[in-house]
């Protein structure tokens, strides 16, 4: 998968998350040990010292998220709490696209299972869905340092390039559930769903 962003400008930065959302969401799918999902919604945060300084990125506030979204094809988790993986409402998990300066991450906002109708229509019912089908054992235990590490060294989380997809159109727009403190990147449409899925 190709993950450049030409950061030029704000222009050139929206036309590569445009090419990077296309290959996920018509070209990808993601595998969670075996069992198969398609992306349906995606959202982008990208934070570029000189030109896209889009602070509602997780990498402008947080150190763990800084230190992973500098990095490219790594998988992020964020608000797992450690006794009840239920307990925070925003939960979710990024794929980074990072290039060593920049920082990147993709919220996986919605999947839908690939054979099947389950439509997993938050990031927060699909990280719950992701700690049942890594480990259901210990669901009651799971917290984010657990499951980054069961992702990262069991290799558990995967893309997977696949040629069968029906290529649909995607749609833009804003955001959602940003924090009440608007700027320029507020408004921007950095969200992409397919259409009618």
């Amino acid at each position: 998968m190709d993950l450049h962003i030409n950061s030029t400008n704000h222009r050139t930065i929206k036309e590569s998350f445009f090419k990077i959302a296309k290959q996920i969401l018509n070209q990808y799918i993601l595998v969670v040990n075996k069992k198969e999902y398609r992306v349906v919604t995606i959202e982008f945060y990208y934070y570029n010292e000189d030109v896209h300084k889009d602070t509602h990125s997780h990498a402008y506030k947080r150190k763990r998220a800084k230190e992973m979204h500098v990095h490219s094809s790594k998988w992020y988790l964020h608000y797992l709490n450690t006794q009840d993986s239920t307990r925070f409402k925003r939960k979710g998990i990024d794929y980074t696209f990072g290039d060593g300066t920049n920082y990147g991450g993709i919220l996986i906002k919605e999947v839908r299972e690939l054979y099947g109708d389950k439509l997993l229509h938050t990031q927060s019912i699909f990280i719950d869905e992701l700690v049942k089908e890594l480990n259901p054992a210990e669901v009651d235990k799971c917290n984010s340092i657990i499951f980054q590490k069961m992702i990262e060294e069991d290799n558990r989380l995967n893309f997977e390039a696949r040629q069968d997809l029906e290529e649909k159109n995607i749609l833009t727009w804003t955001r959602k559930g940003l924090s009440k403190k608007e700027n320029e990147f507020s408004k921007k449409a950095y969200a992409f769903k397919l259409e009618d899925f």
